[in-house]
């Protein structure tokens, strides 16, 4: 019988086995595929309609649908793999040779791989036009039509390929050292392992320290580390994590030990639990994490969306703002009315300001300091506040808080500074660096004409209907980029876009709302994947050990249990495992939110209420599916049993 013939019989004999591999299989590569055609898209990420910035935004899905992917065709391949263990034992047994089930192992894995990437691409190029169409009329973009490029099918593949291969790999090298014996009895060799409650013990501790010192320390004490303590406690909580849940059958059961009354009357229940955890931990541990990644960035994402017009409304001020010199941004008041005065929206301030800026050499330091002046006048008519000063003196003003002063000890031009102002009264231009110097009219006249200083026209526009605006102002940035080339301000040279680049709300609010917009599409679209995918998994890995469950059934009727006995003890095996994993995870993520927000300036009742709201909603299918599989596994147990 040659391999092929062999592969052919055992396909035809364990059609399931192998279906269930496939699918899994296939689901991942349209998966990836479809979410290729949205990454990859150039339509999309050159669209005008769409703000820049739109490819950061699918960074998070992307790594996380990569992860997710690792980890699920790992696991289908490692559940496919354990089905098959007592067929490749018999064959060594019969006198195959490791070498020869190496390449049986190689062919069918091969021949699965090739058929779920056909299938798996075929359905994707059906699905993915109309997940493209979804997440657009999503976001409210109707102009971006759906393209199918060559490159996608590239990168679904490769991405596949890679993954697949690591998990055959895996499997392979963990293979071919152990013996007939243990390969043959891998099941029940698996539920002898030898627990380490210490181990777990010391699971559980990394996981709350490394929650609690990032909670209290990174932000409250170390400010400018907060980065790299939130990627260190974060290896550290995955590391404590898997430890907790590889030993925490052990650990309960050494806690509990101190008890004898309550141990021996939960012996049986804590026995199960224990070699469920330990058969189930990597299941366990992708549940968690994935809980908690769809959680978090699901809330802060929906928070985003409901806060982005205020967002905009607080950081700018004006609804457009822009430099204009002698030789840059040098459009006339005609111009600026011709673009912005229209039906759909109508000019209602228009405030035009000078200003000037002073470059002086530093005294230490090899560049120059920067000064800006304003005359309070100028200052009064655009910001919300009445400032008077006195000739001689001067006002501080700082458009963002740095958290330091500018110019400590520094005598200005002979001025005595009057007080500093913090806040921001207009919108943020790259052309300035925040700081600006208000002075007395006198006093702007007479250091304007005194030293040699660049002159500039501050303009702030407010119109009737800023959120229908992104028409002209994209015909006014293209207005803007034909007067512009470069410009050296200083001893700095700089591009039109860098500094002369005006700022819009509108902009702002667009980025903001169609990021969040589409983050909170695809965090959704793929939180729902990894809830049926990961319960899937995890009901199919119960499944794998039906047998083993309906003898362990039997024995226990044997010695006295009775079916209502039975239905409750898995009752509680199966909260622990279906309910348990997703709560951890909704409290880890709590945490993260909880520290995100307190450097923000604390939790908000918005943030908090969308938070219980998508945590109400995912236990409610969990217990949904929780109930499903009680019902179904049961009945698999207890059926052709004695009652």
């Amino acid at each position: 019988m040659t391999f092929t013939q062999l592969v052919w019989k055992m396909a035809k004999k364990n059609k399931r086995k192998y279906l269930f591999y496939f699918i899994a299989n296939s689901f991942s590569v349209a998966l990836i595929f479809i979410f290729c055609t949205l990454a990859f898209n150039d339509r999309l990420l050159n669209s005008e309609q769409l703000a820049e910035g739109v490819e950061q935004v699918l960074i998070i899905p992307t790594v996380a649908l990569a992860l997710f992917c690792l980890f699920f065709i790992n696991l289908s391949h490692g559940i496919f793999m354990k089905q098959r263990k007592k067929e490749f034992g018999l064959f060594l047994s019969l006198g195959m040779s490791y070498q020869d089930m190496m390449k049986l192992m190689l062919l069918e894995n091969a021949g699965i791989a090739f058929l779920s990437s056909v299938v798996g691409l075929l359905s994707g190029t059906v699905f993915s036009r109309l997940f493209f169409l979804t997440s657009m009329y999503y976001i409210e973009v109707t102009d971006i039509s759906f393209q199918l490029q060559g490159t996608f099918y590239l990168y679904a593949i490769a991405i596949f390929s890679v993954i697949f291969i690591l998990a055959i790999g895996k499997t392979l090298f963990i293979t071919r050292g152990q013996k007939i014996v243990a390969i043959m009895k891998e099941n029940r060799l698996s539920e002898q392992q030898k627990g380490s409650p210490w181990l777990g013990g010391i699971g559980g501790i990394l996981v709350v320290a490394s929650l609690v010192f990032l909670y209290v320390m990174a932000i409250d004490q170390y400010p400018d580390m907060d980065g790299y303590f939130l990627l260190g406690s974060t290896v550290v909580l995955f590391i404590g994590l898997y430890l907790a849940l590889s030993q925490l059958g052990s650990f309960l059961i050494q806690m509990v030990k101190r008890n004898p009354s309550i141990y021996y009357r939960n012996l049986l229940h804590l026995s199960n639990l224990n070699y469920k955890f330990k058969q189930l931990t990597s299941i366990f541990f992708l549940l968690i994490v994935m809980t908690m990644v769809t959680i978090l960035y699901s809330s802060f994402v929906l928070y985003s969306v409901t806060k982005a017009e205020q967002q905009a409304i607080e950081r700018y001020p004006y609804d457009i703002g822009f430099v204009q010199t002698d030789t840059k941004n040098n459009v006339s008041l005609e111009d600026i009315q011709q673009i912005f005065h229209t039906d759909q929206h109508k000019i209602t301030t228009h405030h035009q300001v000078e200003f000037f800026d002073y470059f002086m050499p530093h005294p230490t330091y090899g560049f120059d300091e920067r000064f800006t002046f304003m005359p309070t006048k100028a200052f009064n008519q655009i910001s919300s506040q009445s400032t008077e000063l006195r000739e001689g003196t001067y006002l501080l003003v700082l458009n963002h808080d740095f958290g330091e002063d500018p110019f400590p000890d520094h005598d200005l031009f002979s001025l005595a500074r009057a007080d500093v102002q913090t806040g921001q009264f207009m919108n943020w231009l790259n052309y300035f660096d925040g700081n600006f110097i208000v002075v007395h009219e006198k006093d702007y006249e007479r250091i304007k004409k005194t030293f040699d200083v660049n002159l500039g026209q501050l303009h702030l526009i407010n119109v009737s209907d800023w959120k229908n605006m992104m028409e002209a102002v994209q015909t006014f940035k293209k207005e803007l980029a034909t007067r512009n080339e470069q410009s050296t301000l200083g001893s700095v040279a700089y591009t039109e876009q860098e500094m002369y680049m005006p700022s819009i709300k509108v902009e702002n609010y667009l980025y903001n709302l169609q990021g969040a917009s589409l983050l909170l599409f695809l965090m959704t679209f793929l939180g729902i994947l990894f809830f049926f995918a990961a319960s899937m998994i995890l009901f199919l890995r119960l499944y794998v050990d039906i047998d083993q469950e309906k003898q362990r059934f039997k024995k226990l009727y044997k010695v006295g249990l009775t079916t209502k006995e039975m239905a409750n003890m898995l009752s509680r095996e199966l909260r622990m495992i279906f309910i348990a994993a997703p709560i951890s995870g909704m409290l880890i993520a709590f945490v993260y939110i909880a520290t995100f927000a307190k450097d923000g300036g604390g939790l908000s009742e918005r943030l908090l209420m969308n938070f219980l709201s998508i945590c109400g909603f995912y236990i409610c299918l969990q217990l949904l599916y929780y109930f499903y599989a009680r019902r179904k596994f049961f009945r698999a147990i207890t059926e052709d049993s004695p009652r």
